[in-house]
């Protein structure tokens, strides 16, 4: 999938949801105007994929303003950088992650084309970068699987009492969007994202669950923020709206949205409306349908996805001490080779097929920290101290040619009994030390 973002606070939310899901492959950032200026929202896509510990993505400069008119930009929502409220950000390494050489639109033109399967985009900002890509690149289109766009509204907007931002921000670019044939297109509009809320509730989860404090507490400032503002603008007085994320997890969960295949209008006029999405849930045009309109969202499934994600992040990212684990691709690393103290095969307990990590630098073996399971677990690693699989492996496959099933029992070469908890908390807090060998960095986070 492709990202395509305004950097600000939800969006952070949604870039680490992209980047961390085993469900998606994160193949580039794009960065937009909208919550702030391309310069800031370019620098604050790096500064969260520095943050978040996110390796292999690069962040594409793109629009700094609408098709047609003047730009608006929501300080009044995300402060001025367009992602205050912290001080725990990294300065943005521009050398390291932004790519100097080319676009948005002619990045996502070269990867769309040059990927084997069709693929995703997640729109969660202004419309112009992707209008400009069907427009320039019009042979992007069948290639594109689905496209998933935060924005538009049902009922009240929140810029105008019309319009949603994203929308408002470019309602030229989302009449193209919406009317380039795109075969599946899904529009998550404020009345689904205003359900998922980051209450106290969550932010209390957030700081018990997420095992090192200083990640916990970027998230949670982040979130507190974006909460404080929302008081400030919309008298929410529950907590802030998380729109971005909504959208990415359509991408690989959409059998917990509810949706309606319907035709949607943009108003490109002048006036009170301009912006406005027209929503025919009746089907009173008899204009062809070209989008789905996202409805609801269960809020539970889309919560635990939202911890798992940022469980990873906070293991991976520069926060965690020298020696913890260290996360090259938090999808299955078959056969992957990485030099690392901590090789993580399934780091969010998925269940599914057969896992192959592998180490060349030493260390620890995990094949399936968090839990769900494996059909079967092969690891072939040198100089490795630990390899450790857990209680839900059906089949592990060591050097030294040992089957486990069902209990954890001693692996490999390592001499370890060693029962591995749902989550991170329970893995930080719960997790036996005993037979641990001196030459293990496993359990230093």
């Amino acid at each position: 999938m492709w990202l395509d973002c305004d950097v600000g606070h939800d969006d952070a939310m949604a870039l680490i949801l992209a980047a961390s899901s085993p469900h998606l492959k994160l193949l580039g950032v794009s960065s937009v105007y909208g919550n702030s200026s391309v310069e800031n929202t370019t620098a604050n896509a790096i500064r969260v994929i520095q943050a978040a510990g996110i390796k292999g993505v690069k962040v594409y400069k793109g629009a700094a303003k609408p098709l047609v008119k003047n730009r608006v930009y929501a300080s009044d929502i995300h402060g001025s950088s367009g992602l205050d409220g912290t001080d725990l950000l990294p300065d943005p390494d521009m050398s390291t992650y932004l790519a100097q050489d080319e676009n948005a639109v002619n990045a996502m033109h070269r990867t769309i084309m040059a990927s084997p399967e069709p693929v995703s985009l997640a729109a969660v900002g202004p419309l112009t970068n992707i209008a400009l890509l069907l427009s320039i690149y019009p042979e992007v289109i069948p290639r594109i699987k689905t496209l998933a766009i935060m924005g538009g509204s049902m009922g009240i907007g929140n810029t105008t009492s019309a319009a949603e931002f994203n929308i408002y921000s470019d309602p030229e670019a989302a009449h193209i969007v919406l009317h380039s044939g795109i075969s599946h297109i899904a529009l998550v509009p404020l009345d689904v994202t205003h359900t998922v809320l980051a209450t106290k509730q969550i932010i209390k989860r957030i700081q018990d669950e997420v095992a090192v404090p200083k990640f916990a507490r970027l998230i949670t400032d982040l979130l507190l923020y974006f909460g404080s503002t929302y008081k400030d603008v919309f008298g929410e007085k529950e907590g802030a709206p998380l729109h971005d994320p909504v959208a990415v997890a359509y991408l690989f969960m959409r059998n917990v949205f509810t949706e309606r295949h319907i035709r949607i209008d943009i108003d490109c006029n002048e006036g009170h409306g301009r912006g406005r999405t027209f929503c025919d849930v009746y089907k009173k045009t008899m204009e062809p349908a070209n989008c789905w309109l996202v409805t609801s969202v269960e809020l539970e499934p889309f919560w635990n996805q939202m911890f798992r994600r940022q469980e990873i992040a906070n293991s991976s990212g520069p926060s965690v001490a020298s020696g913890s684990s260290a996360i090259s691709n938090p999808t299955i690393n078959n056969g992957q080779q990485i030099d690392s103290s901590l090789i993580i095969g399934n780091p969010l307990g998925e269940d599914g097929g057969v896992a192959s990590p592998e180490s060349q630098g030493g260390g620890d073996v995990f094949a399936n920290v968090v839990g769900g399971s494996f059909t079967e677990v092969n690891s072939n690693s040198a100089n490795k101290d630990n390899i450790v699989a857990n209680s839900h492996t059906t089949t592990f496959n060591g050097d030294s040619g040992e089957t486990v099933n069902g209990d954890l029992n001693n692996i490999g070469d390592s001499q370890q009994v060693v029962t591995f908890r749902r989550r991170l908390m329970d893995r930080r807090d719960n997790v036996p030390n005993s037979g641990m060998n001196s030459g293990g960095a496993a359990f230093s986070f």
